[in-house]
């Protein structure tokens, strides 16, 4: 017999119903998971990106407003980013970029190749062209 509280059985339907785009019944069941393990920034973001493929940013936004420069989950992270592109708050993005890359100790080798590309693309995106020819300069120089 199954046990209904098993996340990660319930991380996996969650992940499959994402994949299918049977966004209503993933939607359900990243809920069930938050019912066992509330506020896991995993989920959380998890949650979040089904929200922001059915273009419901509002959604996504509320479930992303406590991520910041110092969230310890790199998915969740990650999903913020996203947020700021689709919301085109491009200023905002390099902001929490910039403060993840200076204040987060913890920094994975995979966050020092992504997140100066990110931000990057933030500054490109928001017309800052000069800073973002430092930001390439730096990233090719290390």
């Amino acid at each position: 017999m199954l046990d209904p509280r098993n996340t990660e059985w319930l991380a996996s339907a969650a992940e499959t119903y994402a994949m299918l785009r049977q966004f209503p019944a993933a939607l359900k069941t990243y809920d069930r998971l938050l019912d066992i393990v509330p506020n896991d920034p995993a989920i959380v973001a998890a949650e979040a990106k089904i929200y922001q493929a059915e273009d419901n940013l509002e959604q996504a936004g509320k479930l992303l407003v406590g991520v910041g420069a110092q969230t310890p989950s790199l998915e969740a992270f990650l999903t913020k980013i996203d947020q700021l592109f689709l919301e085109r708050h491009f200023d905002e993005a390099i902001r929490l970029i910039h403060n993840r890359l200076t204040e987060f100790r913890d920094l994975s080798d995979l966050e020092r190749l992504l997140n100066p590309f990110f931000l990057l693309l933030a500054q490109q995106y928001s017309g800052d062209i000069v800073g973002a020819r430092g930001t390439a300069q730096q990233m090719v120089a290390h």
